[in-house]
């Protein structure tokens, strides 16, 4: 399975694209999908951008669930080594809601179908 994208709008349905530091820059929103892969993380690729290369992505917010609020998924973007795609990995808090010290990646095949982060991909 595989993540979606969904384009970010202004209100005036005007799509958040511009350029960062001279390169392509795109809000997007992405969905994870109902089996998280820890090996790989969850891929987006430059194509499904729009674009030939990503250099980077960050996340503007933690992933937040649509039905809980009891979770958050830090997101943690890997562009890799040829820069045509980039692996969102996805940690969680561990331990009680007083003692969450540390972060462990999400469990294989977990389902974060309801989960969404909003990323910004900077690539050409």
């Amino acid at each position: 399975m595989a993540v979606s994208l969904a384009n970010v709008t202004h209100p005036n349905q005007n799509t958040w694209e511009g350029e960062f530091l001279g390169q392509k820059c795109k809000v997007m929103d992405v969905t994870f999908d109902a089996s998280y892969d820890n090996t790989n993380g969850e891929v987006v690729t430059a194509g499904q951008l729009g674009y030939q290369n990503i250099y980077g992505a960050f996340p503007m917010s933690q992933a937040w669930s649509g039905t809980s609020t009891d979770f958050a998924a830090v997101v943690v973007p890997v562009v890799n080594s040829a820069r045509t795609s980039v692996a969102l990995r996805c940690f969680q808090a561990n331990g009680a809601a007083a003692a969450k010290e540390s972060l462990n990646e999400v469990a294989n095949a977990v389902d974060l179908s309801t989960y969404s982060v909003r990323m910004v991909f900077i690539g050409a």
